[in-house]
């Protein structure tokens, strides 16, 4: 798994916002299942995201990030997206790396 995001980069999120995240998922040349994936670390209610599926024919996802209003302006979180692949009588875990993101005011430009 990886995010289209570039390292070190920290995306800046809007209050009461959505936010899209590409995520590209990087099979071996014989894996053929499909994936679930979702955020495992976020801050505390006030940015949420839900798990996402990629089927075995597809090779990326957009994952939406909703910022809520109540989320205050400079908070940053470093959000890190798991991925679960089942396939016969295996379950493989991987891990994206950590995505910094930093909450703006809703009227700042992104």
């Amino acid at each position: 798994m990886a995010a289209d995001v570039p390292p070190a980069k920290v995306i800046e999120v809007k209050q009461d916002s959505d936010t899209p995240i590409v995520i590209k998922i990087l099979r071996q040349p014989n894996a053929k299942a499909g994936v679930s994936f979702g955020p495992i670390r976020i801050a505390n209610g006030t940015i949420t995201s839900k798990s996402v599926f990629v089927a075995a024919d597809k090779d990326e996802a957009i994952i939406i990030l909703t910022v809520a209003k109540a989320a205050k302006a400079r908070l940053r979180q470093d959000v890190i997206f798991s991925g679960v692949m089942r396939a016969a009588n295996q379950t493989i875990t991987r891990f994206a790396r950590a995505i910094p993101i930093q909450v703006v005011a809703g009227d700042a430009p992104q």
